[in-house]
């Protein structure tokens, strides 16, 4: 999916949607690998699991991914000005159908964010990584 990128009030934070940040070959190489690595259970979901801690550079995927994610205009829109971002820490969540994430915060965090990719050839299509 590719398209235009958009900017929102959805939270006092401007709220930036990416449509096409990653290829769809990079997602479905990004699900593959952090798939199998998912293997820590959810305590509000028997549906989602997710890996330990990760930095970007844990990962030649992460590395790409993290490239194309911070190679954005998020300072320009949240700070006023482009700067240099990076990825601290991150995390996967695999969530399959009926799953649920339990309401949480980022703490030390200035700026979070989520990628939504969906494996649609998995065995259970609500898959997501």
């Amino acid at each position: 999916m590719s398209g235009m990128d958009e900017v929102f009030g959805l939270f006092p934070t401007p709220f930036l949607r990416a449509p096409g940040t990653l290829s769809p070959r990079l997602v479905e190489r990004l699900v593959q690998h952090f798939s199998a690595l998912a293997l820590q259970a959810n305590k509000a979901s028997d549906q989602l699991s997710h890996t330990e801690m990760l930095r970007p550079g844990d990962s030649e995927l992460s590395v790409e991914a993290a490239t194309l994610i911070t190679d954005r205009r998020h300072g320009r829109t949240h700070v006023g000005e482009r700067i240099g971002w990076s990825i601290k820490e991150m995390w996967v969540n695999v969530l399959s159908t009926g799953g649920v994430q339990a309401m949480h915060n980022h703490a030390n965090s200035f700026v979070s964010g989520v990628v939504h990719a969906v494996d649609d050839d998995a065995e259970d299509v609500g898959r997501k990584a």
